[in-house]
C-alpha cells in the first residue's frame, strides 16, 4: 500500500478494517462493497463518516461501480471528509496512547510497560496475560 495508496484518488474494497483504515490514513475516499465478517459496520462508518459510498453488495455490477466513481469524483467532499480524518490519524499517536492507559490500570511498580515503553505493534504482546 505505502507506494501507491498515497496516489491514489479512490480505494475500491471489500469494506474490511484493514483496508479502510489503510486508506483513511493516507486521505483517500473509498467504495465499499463487501456484507460478510465485519464488513457491514466498516460500510456503515464509511457512509456515516461520509467518506465513501457503501454498494451493498459483496458482488457489485460495473455500473455500480462506474456510478460511485463517478459521484466520489465529482462531489469533493468525500475527499475533504477523508482528508480530515487522516489529519484526525495523524494527531494521536495510539502506542503513547495505549501506553498511558496501561500504565494507569496498573498498580505502582507492577507494570510492564513503565520501563522502555511500547516501541512497536508486537509489545503489545506484554499486555497478554
Amino acid at each position: 500500500y505505502g507506494d501507491w495508496l498515497p496516489r491514489a484518488s479512490i480505494v475500491i474494497s471489500n469494506g474490511g478494517y484493514g483496508s479502510i483504515n489503510a486508506a483513511l490514513k493516507d486521505g483517500v475516499p473509498l467504495i465499499v462493497a463487501g456484507v460478510g465478517e465485519d464488513k457491514q459496520e466498516g460500510a456503515a462508518r464509511v457512509v456515516f463518516a461520509k467518506c465513501g459510498i457503501n454498494l451493498q453488495t459483496s458482488t457489485p455490477s460495473e455500473q455500480q461501480i462506474k456510478r460511485s466513481v463517478i459521484e466520489i469524483l465529482e462531489d469533493p467532499g468525500y475527499l475533504q471528509r477523508a482528508r480530515w480524518i487522516q489529519a484526525d490519524y495523524a494527531s494521536h499517536d495510539a502506542l503513547a496512547l495505549i501506553k498511558a492507559e496501561v500504565n494507569a490500570l496498573c498498580l505502582p511498580n507492577e507494570c510492564p510497560l513503565k520501563e522502555g515503553g511500547i516501541t512497536s505493534g508486537k509489545d503489545v504482546s506484554l499486555l497478554r496475560v
